[in-house]
């Protein structure tokens, strides 16, 4: 089975180029995680973002974004829930952003990261 992350190799060098910016004791700032496919090809920049919380760590977004990337694309047109009580949806669009966040409905969400296009800065 093809990952829609992307080359298990090239995760692996994005991961580890993350190190411990990308756990929660960091905290403060984003985290480039490094590019993730986001589907129908389109490739992605991978942010976890600060949050009371801490910063989401990459490895966890990297799952959270293949959980998500394998719902099909007729069924990601709003909020999806995703194991973990994370939620993603995608904004409208050709090429839309993916945000994800982590907590129970009607409560402040926790930890949060999001997918850019490479034209979104």
């Amino acid at each position: 089975m093809k990952a829609q992350i992307g080359s298990l190799a090239g995760a692996a060098i994005v991961l580890a180029a993350c190190g411990t910016f990308g756990t929660a004791s960091a905290g403060t700032v984003p985290v480039v995680c490094g590019p993730v496919e986001v589907g129908e090809g389109r490739v992605h920049t991978l942010i976890a973002m600060p949050s009371p919380s801490g910063v989401v760590a990459c490895s966890r977004a990297y799952r959270v974004m293949a959980e998500y990337a394998a719902v099909p694309p007729g069924e990601r047109t709003g909020p999806v829930g995703l194991s973990d009580l994370w939620t993603c949806v995608a904004d409208p669009g050709g090429n839309p952003v993916v945000r994800c966040v982590r907590g129970a409905a009607g409560v402040d969400h926790g930890q949060w990261f999001e997918t850019r296009p490479p034209d979104v800065p």
